[in-house]
Protein backbone atom coordinates (compact mmCIF):
# COMPACT_ATOMS: atom_id res chain seq x y z
CA UNK A 1 0.00 0.00 0.00
CA UNK A 2 3.00 2.21 0.99
CA UNK A 3 4.36 1.49 -2.45
CA UNK A 4 0.75 2.86 -4.54
CA UNK A 5 1.13 5.85 -2.09
CA UNK A 6 4.87 6.75 -3.06
CA UNK A 7 4.11 6.16 -6.99
CA UNK A 8 0.91 8.40 -6.40
CA UNK A 9 3.12 11.25 -4.94
CA UNK A 10 5.77 10.78 -7.61
CA UNK A 11 3.33 11.02 -9.97
CA UNK A 12 2.32 14.46 -8.32
CA UNK A 13 6.04 15.89 -7.66
CA UNK A 14 6.53 15.28 -11.52
CA UNK A 15 3.52 16.34 -12.95
CA UNK A 16 3.41 19.53 -10.61
CA UNK A 17 7.00 20.14 -12.14
CA UNK A 18 6.46 19.41 -15.90
CA UNK A 19 3.03 20.89 -15.66
CA UNK A 20 3.35 23.94 -13.34
CA UNK A 21 0.48 26.13 -15.20
CA UNK A 22 -1.97 23.33 -14.78
CA UNK A 23 -0.96 22.94 -11.27
CA UNK A 24 -1.20 26.17 -10.05
CA UNK A 25 -5.03 26.25 -11.92
CA UNK A 26 -5.80 23.13 -10.35
CA UNK A 27 -4.47 24.89 -6.70
CA UNK A 28 -6.24 27.54 -7.68
CA UNK A 29 -9.30 25.70 -8.16
CA UNK A 30 -8.93 24.03 -5.06
CA UNK A 31 -8.57 27.01 -3.10
CA UNK A 32 -11.85 28.88 -4.98
CA UNK A 33 -13.79 25.95 -3.49
CA UNK A 34 -12.67 25.33 -0.30
CA UNK A 35 -13.33 29.19 -0.24
CA UNK A 36 -16.47 28.41 -1.85
CA UNK A 37 -17.41 25.47 0.89
CA UNK A 38 -16.08 27.95 3.85
CA UNK A 39 -18.00 30.87 3.15
CA UNK A 40 -21.06 28.30 2.60
CA UNK A 41 -21.54 25.53 5.11
CA UNK A 42 -24.84 24.66 4.59
CA UNK A 43 -23.04 22.64 1.45
CA UNK A 44 -21.04 21.02 3.98
CA UNK A 45 -23.39 17.69 4.74
CA UNK A 46 -21.11 14.61 5.74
Amino acid sequence: MSNYWANAWYLFESLETSNSLYSETYSMLLRNYGMYIFNNPQWMIF
